[in-house]
């Protein structure tokens, strides 16, 4: 007996074929037709076995629909992203690949630095690049450091020169290289090495 897979307008007749439903599923291609959201009533699994079958191709996405998606996400640099999970090498057409080192931003907070499209962002003071997809914008508050906590932190500059805070009051820091900046500035124009903020999250 036939039974009807309608999937966006297409009708696809299924006869005594799980593949034809395994196809319609996975959002793949038969015989070069293109068969997307799928809509049909029942949600039976099909087993593993019949999607591993060798005559049918599996369509990756490309570097091209993965930049489409980072540029409809309107991230841009200066935007604070919390980064939610690791990424594949290559996944969803990213030009990229995920270091073993990239897992310590997991779980915390950056702002964004270049936009490198294909590749990802940057964030923080690192040279990794992050897909869109690992990124979730967010609006941190920061209140900037009082003057003990200023004491002996390292800071980066937006130009890339790092320089120790020596000395420091309520009100402003001095630096290591001699020049004077205020606390609220260092919050605002600066980060710390790791591309924190110059300042300490409000609950």
């Amino acid at each position: 007996m036939d039974k009807t897979i309608n999937t966006k307008g297409l009708t696809l007749k299924q006869i005594d074929s799980v593949e034809a439903y395994a196809f319609a599923v996975r959002n793949q291609s038969i015989k070069g037709i293109d068969v997307v959201n799928f809509l049909g009533e029942t949600d039976r699994k099909v087993p593993e076995r019949f999607l591993l079958t060798t005559h049918y191709r599996i369509a990756k996405p490309t570097a091209d629909d993965y930049f489409k998606a980072h540029r409809a996400r309107g991230l841009k640099y200066g935007d604070w992203v919390k980064v939610t999970r690791a990424a594949e090498t290559c996944e969803g057409g990213w030009d990229g690949g995920w270091a073993p080192e990239m897992n310590n931003f997991v779980g915390k907070e950056f702002k964004i630095g270049l936009d490198r499209e294909r590749y990802g962002f940057t964030i923080g003071a690192s040279f990794y690049h992050f897909p869109h997809f690992v990124l979730e914008k967010v609006e941190p508050e920061y209140r900037h450091w009082t003057a003990d906590e200023a004491l002996g932190m390292k800071v980066r500059s937006r130009s890339g020169k790092a320089f120790l805070i020596y000395e420091a009051d309520c009100i402003q820091a001095w630096c290591g290289d001699g020049r004077v900046i205020g606390l609220a500035a260092l919050l605002d124009r600066y980060t710390q090495l790791d591309g924190s903020p110059c300042g300490v999250p409000i609950e």
